[in-house]
């Protein structure tokens, strides 16, 4: 019966669902299942990787640690889906963290006995092996693309006119890269009047953009600013956000936008009919975190021809002295 439950819940996955019946049940007697409370690490990075991992309940995040308690967020991992695929075929460290956020669920599929399993189904093994093969390809495809994004934040950041300038061809940016019905808003904190300065947005009611500005208690923004981190969900499934700004939509994601420890706003973006794909929560995540970047390099730019000024002032007005003082 146990194997029967597991052959299932293989056949249901995005991985494995191109197998036959009987490869299937051939590889259910391969795998294992495994059992994680929510906050608890499935592995660490920098741990040996010899599997991979199939959530058949719960959803997990895989993330990368970039110190002072910070990380950034790779991918969530949901019902059906998978992580790990690459360390079937290579014998390397983990390059992230995979956490639990809910209780989960997992099956787990070692190197060693996916090896047994191509001997045992050859045909069945072609076939993982050509599943693997595209999604490793659609992997790099996903890494050309965000260094390309990473590329053209910078000339964003070295070309722009102002911050305003910078906000607006990231946004559009994000936007252009996405595809179907998008609706999203780039907002800013002002912590001189506490509140949120909507810098754009695109497909919001003007009843919703109001004159601009948004309060720091609004559900979305509220989540945002006290997580400081990065939100995927359903609003309609999560009542913290039933009267927020977006309305009626099918998926959310809000990625926080922050210069070293310092919160400096949001973007947001939601889906009307569809989930977002990996590449396009990839394409967020890495504006994101680009867009804060380069807005604390312009702040640091301001800063040094503030103090040049400043100091520079100060040497001019003590040369002065002394050819007075020589006289």
């Amino acid at each position: 019966m146990k194997e029967h439950d597991i052959m299932e819940k293989l056949k249901k996955s995005q991985f494995f669902h191109i197998l036959t019946e009987e490869s299937l049940k051939t590889l259910s007697g391969f795998v294992t299942e495994e059992f994680y409370k929510a906050g608890e690490h499935i592995y660490k990075a920098g741990d040996y990787g010899d599997c991979m991992y199939i959530v058949t309940s719960g959803e997990g995040s895989v993330h990368k640690a970039m110190g002072k308690g910070k990380y950034r967020s790779l991918s969530y991992v949901k019902h059906n889906g998978y992580v790990g695929v690459m360390s079937l075929f290579r014998n390397k460290p983990r390059f992230a963290d995979f956490t639990a956020i809910t209780d989960m669920e997992l099956i787990k599929l070692k190197k060693e006995d996916l090896d047994k399993f191509l001997i045992e189904d050859s045909k069945g093994g072609l076939l993982l092996l050509n599943q693997a093969i595209n999604v490793m390809t659609e992997k790099l495809r996903e890494t050309e693309k965000e260094m390309f994004i990473i590329s053209e934040i910078g000339e964003i950041a070295s070309t722009a006119d102002s911050e305003e300038d910078i906000f607006h061809k990231s946004f559009s940016l994000a936007l252009m890269n996405m595809y179907g019905k998008i609706s999203g808003i780039l907002a800013m904190y002002n912590e001189y009047t506490d509140e949120f300065e909507i810098k754009n947005h695109e497909g919001l009611s003007v009843s919703v953009i109001g004159e601009g500005y948004l309060s720091k208690n609004e559900p979305l923004a509220k989540i945002i600013m006290e997580t400081c981190q990065i939100y995927e969900g359903k609003p309609g499934e999560d009542r913290r956000l039933k009267r927020g700004i977006l309305g009626e939509v099918h998926s959310l994601i809000a990625k926080p936008v922050c210069s070293g420890d310092k919160f400096l706003g949001f973007l947001a973006f939601c889906t009307y009919d569809r989930d977002f794909t990996s590449s396009e929560k990839n394409l967020i995540s890495t504006i994101g975190d680009q867009l804060g970047i380069a807005l604390g390099n312009i702040h640091m730019r301001k800063e040094i021809k503030n103090m040049k000024r400043l100091y520079g002032g100060r040497l001019r007005v003590c040369d002065m002295c002394k050819k007075e003082y020589k006289k």
